[in-house]
């Protein structure tokens, strides 16, 4: 994490330390004393969810091709490592993970802050006493050596307000800060694993007033010496200008003097509030660890457990995608938690996906041609494609952790980059004005949401969208199957938006959970995508209900599940889609795409990751269930079927 130069000597202060411009590696940081680390890089390389995981990951010892582990690592315990530069492997876990070397260097902040407030008083309070004081009896104080010097010239408020001290504290509080408000985590592992409360509390439980107040006390010792020391110096200036100009001088610099001081002082007040505040609102900021939290250091296997899971989602016909899929850490206590974890349909989709990108976006639209095209299908139904959207509206119905409405997201975020990509190199060519392309970015809304019922599991959902860096083209909807009745034959379905207080934040503490009460109609859909969501006879009737009505006419929904043996309710599922007026084509999973869906069997290859989902067992069966919604639309006076062409 540092890298040191020296200039000439061996004194700390000239030594400069700056971070290299590569990706951040928790081993280096531990390894490295406070003063030697570059805080801003720090801050840098921990401003994003995802940045924050791959570090986790890298304390933990995990290296993931994905990750972008830095070619060379040196080891905090042997400073002649003579590992290969590209061989990571030689990452060892730390303990306590990430959370422990970012609360020591808080700690040591802590620490040398309060050593330096005291160093400050003691100095202070000395030279007061005896101005006279040997030159060789202060240099043998202990303190801090780069106040001797200031002391005698500058006020002790100006040294605490402008010290590196207050400006180093102030700056790790804001990164941890930011820190707690993108993982919550590990927020909560840096204070129940390694107690940064413990050091939060010597800034919550000092008396601000206090130190201001003792060093006024000195501040107008001081200014009285001084004051007789000016006196001294105006009696000469009496002599060779007169007593009338002396006393001018001696009042203009005495209210200068004032005036001063109270700068100072306000300057210095705020300064401490700020670094208390900060401290105040670090301990608090997880509403799942109260202050003062109990210190409980996690296991490795615990910190493992809590990572995120990492899905390398790969084809059948080899395309692949990267994804993180944060799970809840809370104990399932009932049915309704059941979106807490992964379960295997959401992989066996999202890998199925990736071959079939033109269920999510119009791939055939040709952007030199997109006016003549939406002129000449004026009046018509283009399925499943708005013909006022480029991109078609996606919902991902009973989320869970989001797996398979990420993999969508990223999808219809690849297509939107490579048609901006056209049209940017379209009007450099044409050197024309780029208004096609601002139409674009006021045209183009959130095509992808994903939705669930549950509180933490919509918190969940948002973090995921976070962590894969996909808010652009994706939002988290309350929808719960349960309040769509099956009826609405015009299209449309009961959600509402989580909305988040602070924009940056996923924070439970700044979500305003949605209710059914506030569930309002939403627009139909063209394409309804879900995995694992049937677990009961009812919970069959409810999709059911849902996709008839969130669906576009001709829109279609894929819904896969593992079948009845291992999901109640799945086996009357097909026959309440018929009820409603829905058609389904079935297809067991094994059977498609020549069975590179699921592992074959215990000693099979497993691409995606399923085996580390809830629930699976080698040799499970699973079905797709490919639904549409063929019912009949009226436009220009007459009647059309609108039906899709299923493409197995």
């Amino acid at each position: 994490m540092c890298q040191t130069t020296n200039s000439g000597n061996d004194s700390e202060d000239s030594m400069t330390h700056t971070c290299p411009p590569r990706t951040f590696s928790p081993q280096e940081l531990a390894a490295c004393p406070l003063q030697r680390i570059d805080l801003h890089e720090l801050g840098k390389q921990l401003d994003s969810p995802h940045k924050i995981v791959k570090a986790r990951m890298l304390a933990l010892g995990i290296v993931h091709e994905h990750l972008h582990a830095p070619v060379s690592i040196p080891s905090p315990h042997n400073s002649t490592n003579t590992a290969n530069d590209n061989d990571v492997g030689q990452i060892s876990a730390m303990d306590g993970g990430l959370a422990a070397p970012l609360v020591n260097i808080l700690a040591q902040a802590i620490d040398q802050w309060m050593n330096f407030l005291e160093s400050v008083r003691v100095q202070c309070q000395s030279q007061s006493q005896s101005q006279s004081q040997p030159e060789e009896k202060k240099e043998s104080m202990h303190v801090h050596e780069h106040i001797l010097k200031p002391c005698s010239n500058a006020s002790p408020l100006y040294l605490i307000a402008n010290s590196n001290e207050i400006k180093t504290l102030r700056q790790l509080l804001l990164i941890h800060l930011q820190i707690s408000t993108l993982d919550s985590t590990l927020a909560e592992e840096m204070v129940k694993g390694c107690g940064s409360h413990r050091h939060l509390s010597k800034l919550i439980r000092s008396d601000v007033y206090s130190i201001l107040s003792m060093h006024s006390d000195l501040i107008e010792h001081n200014t009285n010496s001084n004051t007789n020391t000016h006196e001294d110096e105006h009696s000469i200036h009496e002599d060779e200008h007169g007593n009338e100009q002396q006393d001018a001088i001696s009042t203009d610099s005495a209210t200068a003097t004032a005036t001063t001081d109270r700068e100072l002082y306000e300057q210095t007040e705020d300064s401490l509030v700020e670094i208390q505040d900060l401290a105040c609102e670090l301990a608090h900021s997880n509403p799942s660890t109260p202050y003062p939290a109990k210190i409980s250091p996690y296991t490795f296997q615990e910190l493992h457990a809590r990572l995120p899971l990492t899905f390398d989602i790969c084809s059948p016909k080899g395309k692949r995608e990267h994804f993180m899929v944060g799970q809840v850490t809370d104990r399932q206590s009932a049915q309704d938690d059941v979106g807490f974890v992964m379960w295997p349909s959401a992989v066996v989709l999202s890998s199925w996906l990736l071959d079939h990108p033109s269920l999510l976006v119009d791939v055939n639209v040709d952007v030199s041609q997109e006016r003549m095209d939406s002129s000449e299908t004026e009046g018509d139904i283009r399925v499943g494609v708005s013909n006022t959207h480029r991109h078609k509206r996606i919902l991902e119905i009973g989320s869970g952790c989001g797996l398979t409405g990420l993999v969508a997201a990223r999808i219809v975020e690849n297509h939107q980059q490579s048609i901006m990509a056209t049209k940017e190199r379209a009007v450099a060519e044409s050197h024309e004005e780029d208004s096609e392309i601002q139409h674009h970015h006021r045209q183009s809304s959130t095509p992808v949401i994903l939705s669930d019922f549950n509180h933490k599991v919509l918190t969940n959902i948002d973090k995921n969208i976070q962590l894969n860096g996909l808010g652009k083209v994706a939002k988290p909807f309350h929808l719960d199957f349960y309040s769509q009745q099956g009826t609405n034959c015009n299209g449309g379905w009961k959600g509402s938006e989580l909305k988040r207080t602070l924009d940056s934040s996923s924070f439970e503490k700044d979500v305003e959970y949605p209710s059914d009460h506030a569930d309002t109609n939403q627009p139909a859909v063209d394409l309804i995508l879900a995995a694992d969501t049937i677990c009961k006879p009812s919970d069959a009737v409810a999709v059911a209900n849902t996709i008839y009505d969130a669906l576009v006419p001709g829109g279609e929904a894929i819904v896969v599940s593992a079948n009845a043996e291992h999901r109640f309710g799945v086996d009357i599922f097909e026959d309440e889609c018929k009820r409603v007026g829905l058609e389904v084509t079935t297809m067991n999973i094994a059977d498609m795409c020549d069975g590179k869906l699921l592992p074959r069997d215990k000693d099979s290859e497993d691409p995606c990751g399923i085996r580390q989902t809830s629930g699976f067992v080698d040799g499970m069966t699973l079905t797709m269930f490919r639904v549409v919604n063929s019912r009949v639309v009226r436009m220009d006076q007459s009647v059309r079927v609108v039906k899709t062409c299923v493409d197995n």
